[in-house]
């Protein structure tokens, strides 16, 4: 995690000095997603947020344009240093990551009592990972409030829909057709949902610090997971990493473009089993929380 943590320290560099090269220190940038957690691959895009201060509807309207103007610049130079935008919309240019310190606390409060209305992504990436990295409006931005007990239901529904490749007794569930037939898709079932329950960790305990293994820890600390647990999806989470990691190393030696995906057919025996464990420890914990974590939870929500 060491190289990762390096690697996000000088993305939040180069952000926060294009941001200032293109010219504009009115907004408050937000890293958000693997870079915030401090936990980013060589191959990982980058997710950002902004915020700026108005008062009139007029104002609010001129402070949108400009703002989201300004953020264009921005992620244009960021892409032309090799960093991608979100492909699914997690960028500072999107009207769900582009709003007035007003709106976003606008829209935090509706979250509490509605999150069912809202795009569950937006929700994650602003409650539980957003860091700011430059401005001054983050404070009123970022307002961790203690949660509703729809919030965290929403937000874990979510986390436990992203399920491991645990289908068979014997083998993976792999894609089945397409260019990645026979492989399987490390990151949408190994990493993330597993960074999904650090991210419900760190709304419930109302703590967005540190990467997804010491949320999970920090789960346990507070009595959400089990000591067994939290080592568990650790474990699991540092063998997705490590994998993911070596293999876009050796893309990016060779030349070629990094893939979240492996062939089970090309890892080692001893690999492979280990792999195989880690899903299935990944899907114990998930139905277990899905059906005790209102009991886990007793106090900490309203």
């Amino acid at each position: 995690m060491r190289t990762a943590s390096l690697l996000a320290a000088v993305r939040e560099a180069l952000v926060g000095r294009l941001v200032e090269l293109v010219g504009d220190g009115a907004c408050t940038w937000l890293i958000l997603g693997s870079t915030a957690r401090r936990e980013p691959l060589p191959s990982s895009d980058l997710d950002t947020a902004i915020a700026w201060e108005s008062d009139s509807a007029e104002g609010r309207t001129r402070s949108r344009d400009h703002a989201r103007l300004h953020a264009h610049r921005v992620l244009d130079e960021l892409g032309r240093c090799g960093l991608r935008r979100c492909p699914v919309g997690a960028n500072a240019t999107d009207p769900r990551f582009s709003r007035s310190v007003a709106d976003w606390v606008r829209a935090s409060r509706s979250w509490q009592e509605h999150p069912a209305d809202e795009d569950p992504m937006v929700l994650t990436a602003l409650l539980a990972d957003a860091r700011p990295i430059i401005g001054s409006a983050a404070g009123r931005v970022l307002r961790h409030e203690r949660p509703s007990h729809e919030l965290l239901a929403a937000m874990l529904q979510s986390a436990t829909s992203r399920k491991p490749p645990t289908g068979f007794v014997r083998d993976f569930v792999v894609e089945h057709t397409g260019e990645h037939r026979g492989e399987l898709d490390l990151k949408r079932g190994g990493l993330g949902p597993v960074a999904a329950l650090g991210q419900w960790i760190a709304v419930v305990t109302g703590d967005s610090r540190g990467s997804t293994p010491e949320r999970l820890q920090r789960g346990h600390e507070v009595q959400i997971l089990t000591k067994d647990e939290a080592d568990s999806l650790e474990g699991a989470f540092l063998m997705f990493f490590g994998l993911l990691l070596d293999s876009d190393a050796a893309a990016l030696r060779a030349g070629s473009t990094p893939s979240r995906y492996v062939n089970p057919a090309t890892v080692d025996p001893l690999t492979r089993r280990h792999l195989r464990s880690a899903f299935r420890e990944v899907s114990r914990v998930q139905s277990h929380l899905e059906s005790t974590w209102t009991s886990r939870l007793a106090g900490r929500i309203r």
